[in-house]
C-alpha cells in the first residue's frame, strides 16, 4: 500500500492541476461587448441655461469602454461641472480604489434594497445620492449619482453601492504595480509576496472563484447606467449647498435631453440585453 501512496498523490496533484487548467481556460474569454456605446450618443449636443456645454471626446470604437457620454459645462463665472453617463458601476468604490476619501452626504434614507429588482418607478421621487470626495492632496469635490435603466433612461431608484463593478477591496498602496521578481522582491520577499497576493486578490474583485480563474470578474452593467455629475468645491463646506443645487439642476436638464434624444430614435443603442 505504501509503495502506491506517493505515485497516487502525484497523480491526484496532476489531475487537479489539469482540471484547474481546463476550467481556467474555459473562463478566459473576452467580455461581451456592450449593446450601447459612445457611438450611440456621438451626435448628442445638449444645451445649458447657465453656461457653455463642451463635449469631452470619447473613442466610440474602444472595446469595453464603460463611458457613453461625457460633457463639461462652463458657466459665465468660470465654474466647471462634468456630467458623465456610463455603464452601471460602483462609483464610490471605484474612487476609493483611486485613493479618494468618499463620504455620502445625502441619499441614504431613500436607498433601494441591494439586489432589488428594477421596476417602473415613474411616479416616485428619483434616488439621487450626493457624495463629498477628498483627494490625497486635500482637494474637495461634490459628486452626484443616479442609476438609470439603459432601455429608456428612466430612474431605476437603486443604490449605486449595490452595483458589483468594481467589487474589489482597497489596495494597501494604490500606486504599487506588480513588476515580477526583481531586486526589490529579493530584498524584501515577504513584503513583495504580500503585495503581489493582495494585488491579485484585488484584481479578482475579492471573489475566490475569480481569484482561482473559475469565472470572470464582475463587469459594468449593460442593463443599468450610472449618471455622474461632479464639481470642485472652493471650500469644504462654504459653497456646498449651492454646488449641489446647480449639479442637480444641470444633471436633470441633460438627462431630459438625453431621453428625448434616445426616444426620437437618434440613438442607435439597443434597449438593453
Amino acid at each position: 500500500m505504501r509503495k502506491w501512496f506517493i505515485p497516487g498523490m502525484l497523480l491526484a496533484c496532476l489531475v487537479t492541476i489539469l482540471l484547474w487548467t481546463i476550467m481556467a481556460g474555459l473562463h478566459r474569454r473576452p467580455f461581451q461587448p456592450f449593446s450601447i456605446t459612445a457611438a450611440d450618443f456621438l451626435h448628442f449636443a445638449p444645451t445649458s441655461t447657465v453656461g457653455v456645454v463642451r463635449t469631452i471626446r470619447l473613442d466610440p470604437d474602444e472595446p469595453g469602454a464603460i463611458n457613453i457620454m461625457a460633457l463639461q459645462i462652463v458657466s459665465a463665472g468660470g465654474a466647471r461641472q462634468v456630467i458623465r453617463l456610463a455603464h452601471g458601476y460602483n462609483m464610490p468604490m471605484c474612487m476609493k480604489i483611486k485613493g479618494y476619501r468618499v463620504e455620502e452626504i445625502s441619499g441614504a434614507g431613500q436607498r433601494g434594497a441591494e439586489g432589488e429588482k428594477v421596476g417602473d418607478r415613474r411616479n416616485q421621487q428619483p434616488l439621487i445620492q450626493v457624495w463629498r470626495l477628498t483627494s490625497s492632496t486635500g482637494a474637495h469635490a461634490v459628486w452626484i449619482t443616479r442609476i438609470l435603466r439603459a432601455a429608456d433612461l428612466l430612474d431605476a431608484n437603486l443604490d449605486v453601492c449595490s452595483l458589483p463593478f468594481p467589487r474589489v477591496g482597497i489596495p494597501d498602496d494604490p500606486g504599487w504595480n506588480p513588476q515580477g521578481i526583481g531586486w526589490a522582491a529579493l530584498r524584501h520577499p515577504v513584503r513583495w509576496f504580500r503585495q503581489s497576493l493582495r494585488s491579485a486578490w484585488n484584481s479578482a474583485r475579492c471573489d475566490l472563484a475569480v481569484f482561482l480563474r473559475f469565472k470572470q470578474p464582475a463587469w459594468a452593467s449593460d442593463e443599468l447606467l450610472t449618471m455622474v455629475a461632479s464639481s470642485e468645491l472652493v471650500t469644504e463646506q462654504g459653497d456646498l449647498a449651492a454646488v449641489i443645487h446647480r449639479l442637480e439642476q444641470e444633471q436633470s436638464s441633460i438627462l431630459c435631453q438625453a431621453r428625448d434624444y434616445q426616444r426620437d430614435g437618434k440613438s442607435g443603442g439597443s434597449k438593453g440585453r
